[in-house]
Parts: C-alpha cells; sequence; structure tokens
C-alpha cells in the first residue's frame, strides 16, 4: 500500500500545517487563528492527533473553556432555587427533615467539555503517544478536572453538537475528537491500552481534498469551488461509473480542474528516468476534455510533497493545458497559500481574494 506524504517523512512536516488543513477542511470559522500555532515533531498518527488536540486545548484554556447551566437537586435546610413540594412531602412522610430543592448550577461540565476530557484521556492511555506528549496530556486532563466523561463514546451525537458565538472554537476540537473516536478505537487487550490502527492514507488524503476544495470556496467564492460528476457521454451504458473531480473552478467562462494527490512517490522509475503516473495525467486529460473547449479548460495534478525534487511544470495535449503542482508540507502556511493563489491567478487573471 503507499504511504502517504504525512507517513513518508513526519519528521518535516509542521503540525502547524495539519492543524491548518483540518482548520480548512472542517470549515473552522476563524483559520488565523492557527497562525499562532507553532511547529512539533510527532511520530505516528496517534502523537499527531494528540499534538493537534493539546495545541487546541492549550488555546481554548487561554479563552476560557465553555460553560453552562445544569440542574442539580439536593435536600437539606439551605434552599437554593425553588422547592419541590412533592419530593418534600415524601421526605417528611419518610421521617426526613428538610426540603428537596432544585437550581441551575453555571459550570464547565458541558457536553462538550466531557468529550473533550474522553478523548484527552484515551489518547493518554495510548503507548503510541510519546511520553513527553502523555505529559502534557495529564496537565490538560487537569485543567478539566471538575468536568465529567462520556459514559458511552460510541453514542456521542456528533450531528447534533450545537455551536454558536461562544463557542465556535469548539467546532475544529470536536473534529479532532471525533477522529480519535471514530477512527482510532480502543482494543481490549491487556497491558497499556493501544489505539488501533486504522488507514492513515486514506484519513490523510480525504483530508487534504476537503482542504483543497474549502480553501477556494472559502478565499475565492467567485469561483463557485465545487466536486463535479463526469461521465463519458449521455448514451454511456449504466455500468460505466461517474468519476468525481476534487475540485472544479469556474470564472468567466473558463473551467480549472485540481485533483488532489497524496502519495509515498510521485515520481514513478521508467529507463531510470522519473516519470510522473501515467494514470494520473489520463485522469487530468480525461476530465478536461469533458468539461468544454481546449481555449476554456485546464486541469492540474496538486500533489502533496514527498521530499523528491519535482519541479512544477504545464504542458498541452490536443489543446488541453495540464500541468502538475507540488506542495510541500515542511514550509511555513503563508507559502502553501501563495502557490494556490498563483494557480488561479495565472489562469483566471487577476482575483479579489476575500
Amino acid at each position: 500500500m503507499p504511504t502517504t506524504a504525512l507517513a513518508s517523512k513526519p519528521e518535516t512536516v509542521l503540525v502547524r500545517n495539519v492543524y491548518w488543513l483540518m482548520a480548512y477542511a472542517f470549515k473552522s470559522v476563524d483559520v488565523r487563528e492557527y497562525q499562532r500555532i507553532g511547529s512539533e515533531d510527532f511520530s505516528g498518527m496517534e502523537d499527531l492527533l494528540a499534538a493537534i488536540l493539546l495545541l487546541g486545548v492549550e488555546s481554548q484554556r487561554r479563552r476560557g473553556f465553555e460553560r453552562g447551566y445544569r440542574e442539580v437537586e439536593e435536600d437539606g435546610w439551605r434552599i437554593h432555587g425553588h422547592i419541590d413540594l412533592r419530593a418534600t412531602s415524601a421526605l417528611e412522610r419518610a421521617g426526613r427533615m428538610g426540603a428537596h430543592y432544585a437550581y441551575d448550577e453555571y459550570d464547565e461540565d458541558t457536553l462538550l467539555n466531557r468529550i473533550l476530557k474522553t478523548c484527552l484521556l484515551a489518547l493518554l492511555r495510548s503507548d503510541l503517544v510519546s511520553k513527553e506528549r502523555r505529559v502534557r496530556l495529564k496537565a490538560a486532563i487537569g485543567w478539566l478536572r471538575d468536568v465529567g466523561e462520556v459514559a458511552d463514546s460510541a453514542r456521542i451525537p456528533w450531528g447534533s453538537l450545537r455551536y454558536h458565538r461562544n463557542n465556535r472554537t469548539y467546532e475544529l476540537l470536536m473534529n479532532v475528537c471525533y477522529l480519535v473516536v471514530e477512527s482510532l478505537i480502543l482494543t481490549g487487550a491487556e497491558g497499556p491500552a493501544r489505539l488501533a490502527s486504522f488507514d492513515d492514507s486514506q484519513w490523510f488524503s480525504t483530508l487534504y481534498e476537503h482542504f483543497l476544495l474549502e480553501y477556494y470556496r472559502r478565499h475565492f467564492p467567485q469561483l463557485h469551488a465545487h466536486a463535479e460528476g463526469v461521465r463519458p457521454s449521455a448514451d454511456a451504458p449504466d455500468f460505466m461509473p461517474t468519476m468525481l473531480t476534487d475540485v472544479t473552478l469556474s470564472h468567466g467562462g473558463k473551467t480549472l480542474i485540481l485533483d488532489a494527490k497524496c502519495y509515498g512517490h510521485i515520481l514513478s522509475m521508467h529507463y531510470d528516468r522519473g516519470i510522473l503516473s501515467a494514470d494520473h495525467v489520463r485522469q487530468i486529460y480525461y476530465y478536461a476534455t469533458h468539461a468544454g473547449e481546449p481555449d476554456d479548460v485546464a486541469a492540474a495534478l496538486v500533489y502533496a510533497g514527498t521530499g523528491e525534487p519535482v519541479d512544477d511544470c504545464d504542458w498541452t495535449d490536443q489543446g488541453y493545458r495540464l500541468g502538475c503542482r507540488l506542495l510541500d508540507l515542511d514550509v511555513p502556511f503563508e507559502a502553501i497559500s501563495s502557490k494556490f493563489d498563483a494557480l488561479v491567478y495565472g489562469f483566471f487573471g487577476p482575483l479579489s481574494k476575500s
């Protein structure tokens, strides 16, 4: 199985950049928040998720953890809130003195914080997370000492979580927690708890594709970024598959198609010469020829860099403009952003960026 850019050189991938990818892919409201997040070394997917979650929790602590109201019921003489007459009468019949009352308490024991603490504990128990990071996890759990845990993480109502102005910064954190709970399932093996392995190539490739799409949606809404289904022709037989572009950009009668690729090796060897994958080249040519006339359409492969000395390049095939771009994940995000911007400027001309 081919490894991803992430797995092939983890020592050079900036955690900050993975944070940026997740911020865009999960539509975090203000991705500028993550400009202040530095880079860290990590090894393996579990350590990466722990690093990302820690950076988010430490940032959230500075802002303040979410607080909410919860109803508390007690028996006693120092009455708070309102008295439950029926329950108080039951106390009297049982020969117990006092009243039963209920009141609202404003504290940090909210569902979002309970999910956060549950995932921090899961990562703390994993021996696949570095020792130094487990020390930081233990400290982060201490900040949530008044928060409970989720009784059954498999029953977390992810689709029902709601965000508003006061807790919007939790949206990205909850998406990281979702990966911890759904993709890294705790095994029942004896000894140190381990997080079950999963196909990180699929996870990171999907993240990379969503990042590419959401970047253009956020900063260039006039390009109407979307994933578009492509079929051979209207009379094609039913068994012919509908292919889906990663990103299709359209403006002023022109169309640019981008295909995101995350593989351990970009070039394959042919007679001692590195060449692009023929399947990848045929794929963007297929997309281009089904999108319109040569003068109005271009397509490009956008590879996640793996350290190979691959230059950006452009060529034409039957009049269609095709290209290859390399995105290094070990450079500041500003350089990545500039490369994405230059790609659309070069095809569509000057555009306003939001």
